[in-house]
């Protein structure tokens, strides 16, 4: 929800409408450009919000900041009826600071709303599930609903008519989960790890990856000056468990927490597909301290896993018949001395056979050879193999700038193609537009971020991005390839189809007077309009089509329907949604209609 904030009620104080809630890099951000200063005090004045709800339920409108970011937190994961129930809650109680407010969403459970009676066995049975948290389905068909409505009535110790309906707690007792200070620990993204810092019987906890202002700012809700003066424990990690091992021999309690932030980080970067390769590396690499851990992350897809594999052999034979380099004929099997292909390969290539399967590298760096050689025997060679290759394709340009019957410049709906002779011209501004549109994580591998394959491929091309270059008087796009080894006439054919798919045109829109300009970016804004407006009409057309089938088919029955035909309904129903309480039927003309128990 958008929240307009200012540091105090001064009528001259600078505002700023920020959506929360918000993470805490641009929570920081905000907080600098209002000049509010972290403390658990209050620091910052609600003027406003998009949310009606919320603001009828604030009363505290000088409040602390990130006491008001963490409750929108919570309202965040609620879904409709559990926000009902907090608002309604929130009104009944009379809660009076955000304090209230934030305890208020773990006592959800302890209130029932009621703003229907049309149906008190079906209202009973929610009562009842807000009360017990779950239930099975054959313990919901015995629960007498009217029963537990009536019960309730009568012995709630709060009955209060509130803008949400009628409000009655339960017999859940509302406890206090927030001290006023110490936050609990609540997962609102997906954290890499969670730590627990204690000191003086008080916990906080920070998420990680995150900002040194996240550990600043629980170092002062727990009131200590430095992170040596807390307790430092595990509350959840995604984390190797042998990176924790290393990281827990850190000396120091500010080393760790750097350490584990920083790995993080990295493990964020990657996400889960490439944080559970590595953790699979790690086992048949078996690094032996952070250093190696690091250099291993740094040059994690320069290696190829064949798991299971454990013999000269087994490797020929999956080599021969399923990598794919070659065009394998069964019938030949007996000709083959798979064993020998094997050896011949492992002779060739950094490699060894481990107790995981084998496993080859194809990098050159140095940071690695000792561990490689120590636990597998492998020996780093040929440290010259890195290389580039470069691969071109023509670039399309088209610019909105055109020259009118009087010799001006000005501004067309419609596009005119620059020839690449022309382009030339423009080649700053085309490769500074090509730099602006990198994207974050992309520093190290380039667009092979995004590539998912764990082969050869993989291993083989360290790095690759897009540019362009000037070639016999014409622009053109350029992939340039960073290469720890030469790659086959199968990997290059796989890279080719990679980079042709991802830019199967390199479009660059250049503007020879001033490019994205308003009016350009207006033009451009129309045209999407215009489409949205056509895909609109087709849609609508779609629909009466389908509209027109379904009358025709109605009309053609040769009796009435009195009961269920199967043939009948196939024809008139996409599909049948059901929920707790409710039910949608969509036809196939695109009709929903929504059915209450």
């Amino acid at each position: 929800m958008y929240i307009t904030i200012k540091k105090s009620n001064n009528i001259d104080e600078k505002s700023i409408e920020a959506w929360f809630p918000v993470a805490e890099e641009k929570f920081s951000k905000i907080c600098e450009e209002l000049g509010i200063i972290v403390s658990t005090n209050a620091n910052c004045y609600i003027v406003d919000s998009n949310d009606s709800d919320l603001i009828g339920v604030i009363k505290e409108r000088y409040c602390n900041i990130d006491e008001l970011n963490f409750l929108v937190k919570r309202l965040d994961s609620f879904d409709a009826k559990e926000k009902n129930t907090f608002f309604a809650s929130a009104v009944a109680t009379d809660a009076q600071s955000l304090k209230d407010l934030i305890n208020l969403t773990y006592n959800t459970h302890c209130y029932s709303v009621i703003s229907d009676f049309s149906n008190l066995n079906a209202v009973g049975r929610d009562v009842y599930l807000n009360e017990v948290g779950a239930a099975t389905t054959k313990e919901l068909e015995a629960i007498d609903g009217r029963a537990v409505v009536d019960e309730l009535m009568k012995f709630s110790p709060m009955k209060v008519v509130t803008p949400y309906g009628f409000l009655y707690q339960n017999r859940n007792q509302p406890e206090q989960v927030y001290d006023g200070r110490h936050f609990p620990c609540y997962y609102w993204q997906s954290e890499i790890a969670t730590l627990c810092f204690e000191a003086h019987g008080d916990q906080e906890f920070i998420y990680m990856p995150c900002p040194s202002s996240s550990i600043e700012k629980a170092l002062i809700r727990l009131e200590v000056k430095d992170i040596e003066e807390c307790k430092l424990s595990f509350e959840s990690d995604m984390l190797p468990n042998r990176l924790i091992e290393f990281i827990s021999n850190d000396e120091s309690m500010a080393a760790k927490v750097n350490r584990l932030n920083d790995f993080s980080k990295r493990f964020k970067e990657m996400g889960g597909h490439e944080s559970q390769y590595f953790e699979k590396l790690m086992a048949y690499i078996r690094p032996r301290n952070l250093y190696e851990i690091n250099a291993l992350l740094d040059h994690m897809h320069e290696f190829q896993l064949f798991d299971g594999i454990r013999s000269a052999e087994e490797y020929g034979r999956f080599m021969i018949c399923d990598s794919g380099h070659f065009e394998y004929d069964e019938n030949l099997e007996d000709y083959i001395d798979f064993k020998r292909y094997g050896e011949q390969r492992m002779n060739n290539e950094c490699g060894a056979m481990t107790h995981n399967g084998y496993i080859t590298f194809y990098g050159s760096s140095m940071k690695l050879q000792d561990v490689l050689l120590e636990n597998l025997g492998m020996t780093i060679q040929n440290t010259d193999r890195v290389h580039q290759m470069k691969l071109y394709m023509p670039l399309i340009a088209v610019t909105y700038d055109v020259e009118n019957d009087y010799g001006y410049m000005e501004k067309s709906y419609d596009s005119e193609e620059i020839s690449s002779h022309e382009l030339t011209k423009y080649e700053e501004e085309i490769l500074k537009a090509i730099e602006k549109r990198r994207l974050p994580g992309e520093e190290q591998r380039g667009m092979m971020k995004y590539y998912s394959e764990r082969d050869s491929l993989n291993a083989k091309v360290s790095k690759y991005e897009f540019t362009v270059e000037e070639v016999g008087g014409e622009l053109m796009g350029v992939a340039v390839f960073t290469l720890n080894d030469d790659l086959t006439e199968k990997e290059l054919d796989l890279i080719k189809s990679e980079v042709t798919g991802q830019a199967s045109e390199l479009l660059a829109t250049v503007n020879s007077k001033n490019t994205g300009d308003e009016l350009g970016m207006e033009i451009r804004r129309l045209r999407d309009e215009k489409q949205a407006l056509q895909n609109e009409q087709a849609s609508r057309q779609d629909l009466r089509t389908r509209l027109d089938e379904m009358m025709r088919f109605l009309n053609d029955l040769p009796c009435e329907l009195t009961e269920y035909e199967e043939d009948y309904v196939r024809t008139l129903l996409e599909k049948i949604t059901v929920y707790d309480d409710y039910f949608i039927v969509e036809f196939k003309s695109g009709i929903e209609i929504q059915i209450d128990e």
